[in-house]
């Protein structure tokens, strides 16, 4: 098979692919039966490319619907998807993958070129790209679409900056462990500029992140509280915060009684390995007691295997996350920006109008999950860890106060009283001297169901009330 046809192939698959990805319905028609009438041009080219039998199954249920005109929708389009990526990536290594800047763009968009490209520049004239060039794609990051004419017949494929970003965007999309980094790394750095003011720090489990409110507090507060955090990442939070800012006088911690008998770093589920891996690590530097392989901080859900030999689109998101990172920093954990609160919290449904029936079956299982927290051995070793903590924020001339959180009377009644009797009888053996600060409002009646947006996390109005209580105590 000679160099002209994978190139051809591989231009049409790209721009398929390209379509696909971007969500245009009638481009990736378009797209489609081009490329379906180059693989029927020749009745050779699927006999000599065997890599289109992985697609022909999917090509064959879709070509009937473009020859009658009917419609095919995303959902059927998009399941070209997988085999299109494996084919480009198997064309493009018969190939070479040129990249041309266009006159005028300048750093920082032309530092994302992957490293071993050497791009080639066009200073203002188009002589440097060759008129026929069988074995070779030629790709230019240009500034705008526009004043491209002159490229028309010598340049394969254009791609912008803002659509590069995009693209690269799609293939790492962020989640919530993305978030939860980025919140986190945004609030400790602003600690040492922005909010230098802070004196008090919030931090503990998701009931602090969506429990405590900084701007009811009495002082300038920063609540560095993420998903599934342990005793000893909220150790490690506030003396990281204290390291940033000197003026940090008082620390609360909230987290329930499971929260006292967990180590997420102790052969940890698929969930907890995520939160250490993506949110943890990449901020301290610290996986405590896991010996586990690490994994990148960013999951690449998608691949564009054209545009990922030119770019480096890990990096390009991580310079995007960065600017996301200071724009969080201002912000509290649930904003109108970029995170709005979910009004159900982790339900699918507003638990208030089922019955008590079903929310005492939905509240079991959520208790009886975190009941399966109950570990001695964890609590003994948190235990310590809080004395310590204790110790050297005293010697620091800082607070520390911890609060166990309300929560509905569906979840209260399936909570595991071992788990309070335990960490009871351990804060019982603290020394005199801890100035330790421990409020229990575990079965607070100034919590009703009207207060929460699910079984144990707090809505707005939970919030705002537990907020104005923690402010009274600091």
């Amino acid at each position: 098979m000679n160099s002209l046809t994978y190139k051809t192939g591989s231009i049409l698959a790209y721009q398929l692919l390209d379509s696909l990805y971007t969500g245009d319905e009638q481009a990736s028609t378009e797209n489609l039966q081009a490329f379906c009438n180059w693989c029927g041009s020749e009745s050779s080219i699927s006999n000599d490319l065997p890599e289109l039998s992985a697609i022909d199954t999917v090509l064959a249920q879709l070509e009937p619907h473009l020859a009658t005109g009917g419609i095919i929708t995303m959902r059927e389009l998009n399941s070209l998807r997988t085999p299109l990526v494996a084919l480009l990536a198997s064309w493009l290594k018969t190939l070479k993958v040129k990249l041309y800047i266009q006159p005028g763009l300048q750093p920082p968009e032309t530092q994302i070129i992957q490293k071993g490209i050497q791009p080639i520049a066009i200073r203002g004239s188009y002589n440097a790209v060759p008129d026929i060039d069988d074995e070779s794609i030629n790709v230019m990051l240009a500034a705008n679409y526009d004043d491209l004419d002159e490229t028309s017949q010598k340049i394969d494929i254009t791609i912008i900056p803002q659509d590069l970003h995009a693209r690269a965007r799609f293939c790492f999309p962020i989640d919530g462990f993305d978030y939860d980094r980025l919140y986190l790394s945004g609030k400790l750095r602003s600690l040492s500029s922005s909010r230098n003011d802070t004196s008090i720090v919030l931090c503990g489990s998701s009931y602090a992140m969506v429990g405590l409110r900084e701007n009811l507090m009495p002082r300038a507060a920063t609540n560095l509280a993420t998903n599934a955090q342990d005793p000893y990442y909220a150790f490690l939070s506030a003396k990281t915060a204290k390291k940033y800012c000197s003026k940090i006088n008082t620390v609360v911690i909230a987290g329930g009684y499971y929260f006292w008998h967990t180590d997420m770093s102790d052969n940890p589920s698929d969930y907890y390995r995520s939160v250490l891996m993506r949110t943890n690590y990449p901020v301290f530097k610290d996986l405590h007691n896991y010996k586990g392989e690490l994994q990148p901080a960013m999951q690449q859900t998608q691949t564009d295997p054209l545009l990922g030999i030119l770019f480096d689109l890990r990096s390009v998101c991580e310079k995007e996350n960065n600017k996301l990172s200071a724009r969080l920093a201002p912000l509290e954990y649930f904003n109108n920006e970029y995170n709005i609160r979910p009004p159900n919290g982790m339900l699918r449904y507003s638990f208030r109008e089922q019955s008590d029936e079903t929310n005492e079956k939905a509240a079991q299982t959520r208790a009886q999950a975190h009941n399966g927290n109950n570990n001695l051995k964890h609590l003994e070793d948190n235990i310590k860890l809080l004395s310590d903590f204790l110790a050297q924020m005293r010697k620091k001339q800082v607070r520390v106060v911890v609060l166990i959180p309300p929560v509905t009377k569906f979840y209260r009644q399936f909570s595991s009283p071992e788990l309070r009797t335990s960490l009871y009888e351990h804060l019982d053996k603290m020394p005199p001297d801890s100035n330790l600060s421990f409020h229990d409002l575990f079965n607070s009646a100034d919590f009703d169901v009207n207060d929460f947006q699910d079984y144990d996390h707090l809505n707005t109005q939970g919030a705002d009330k537990l907020s104005r209580c923690v402010a009274d105590l600091v």
